[in-house]
């Protein structure tokens, strides 16, 4: 793979790669074989800070990086016809979609950053349906086998709303746990609190999540120490 890879992602079946590099006018979008060979431009979009995924097997989702207040957008790119369309642009945008790619859910924060607001997103449609909690996409993977459930880390206690600002810069930290949510029906299930008497492990600020493919375990990595833990999601 060449130097200076901006962001990349493995396809779902773990058998191909995409990824940025930047260019005078933005960024090209590049995919190929994990080996880095077949390799071929896939688009450009004029976006200098951008981050690709690959949430479906045939379509990307890549994204302006998100800060808070400053105006963001998201597209969708077809793997095998590099087509792009523009999702959803809103201030401190940042966004996951689910491995069907029928569903988006996105945060935005306004000037000011005093307020965030988190959406699910039709991608059919392109209707916007507000939901009564407020994840970080960054902080959350979908459900393996569900289209309407996700899982997030996040704070227990009030945290700002450019508090992905502010941990970027290292200017903040939080002891996370984990949730469950239902974007269909806006449930909330609390799954573990790492470092608490019942759950065990010890007290973190969570990096990273994934989730097995059978959904029986969730995976979190942790900010600092980047050690890597493991959640039993399903008893059989």
């Amino acid at each position: 793979l060449p130097d200076n890879i901006a962001s990349f992602a493995i396809s779902p079946d773990q058998q191909n790669i995409t990824y940025l590099l930047n260019t005078s006018r933005g960024s090209d979008g590049y995919v190929g074989d994990m080996f880095g060979s077949s390799v071929r431009k896939l688009f450009s979009l004029p976006l200098a800070q951008a981050r690709v995924m690959w949430p479906a097997q045939n379509t990307l989702l890549v994204q302006s990086k998100s800060a808070a207040g400053v105006p963001g957008i998201a597209f969708s790119v077809g793997v095998k016809t590099g087509a792009v369309a523009q999702l959803v642009y809103a201030p401190g945008l940042s966004a996951i979609a689910n491995h069907t790619f029928s569903k988006m859910v996105y945060q935005t924060v306004v000037s000011g950053a005093t307020l965030r607001s988190a959406f699910a997103h039709d991608t059919k449609t392109g209707r916007d349906t507000p939901l009564p909690f407020q994840p970080f996409p960054e902080k959350c993977v979908w459900s393996s086998v569900a289209n309407d459930f996700m899982y997030c880390a996040e704070p227990f206690a009030y945290v700002p709303a450019d508090y992905l600002d502010q941990q970027h810069q290292g200017l903040s930290s939080a002891t996370d746990s984990i949730f469950q949510f239902n974007t269909a029906t806006g449930d909330i299930v609390t799954i573990a609190t790492p470092g608490d008497k019942v759950d065990g492990g010890i007290a973190s600020d969570i990096l990273f999540l994934g989730v097995s493919s059978d959904e029986r375990y969730l995976l979190f990595v942790s900010r600092g120490d980047r050690s890597l833990w493991g959640v039993r999601l399903s008893q059989n």
